[in-house]
């Protein structure tokens, strides 16, 4: 039974960071008057988590890929280091998949309540 391993979802991600980038702010009017002093408002803090937890995952996938790619081609590297870090990934880009699913399911739950 092979499980493998595909390194497409690096592309995802970077188009996602790219999309989340050209959003604009979702903050309420009154976010302003509900920051604390001397610090950014919460959907501004709650998109910089967002976007540095993605940046992260990328970050654990490329490295993943380079260092699969280097023991290919018989580069010096430890196939017990490779693969840890390739499993690394692969969850690290499973709990995004998971986090993901539970925000639009949370989401949906929001859009049918009745008001």
């Amino acid at each position: 039974m092979s499980n493998a391993f595909t390194l497409e979802p690096v592309a995802a991600i970077s188009d996602a960071l790219s999309a989340a980038h050209a959003l604009p702010s979702l903050s309420p009017r009154g976010a302003d008057a509900l920051a604390v002093t001397g610090s950014p408002a919460p959907a501004a803090q709650f998109g910089s988590i967002v976007s540095q937890g993605l940046e992260s995952v990328n970050t654990q996938l490329a490295s993943a890929e380079t260092s699969l790619q280097s023991l290919a081609v018989g580069g010096a590297g430890n196939l017990h280091e490779v693969m840890v870090s390739m499993e690394g990934a692969k969850l690290a880009f499973q709990l995004v998949a998971q986090v993901r699913n539970q925000v639009l399911s949370a989401y949906q739950d929001v859009v049918k309540m009745q008001i």
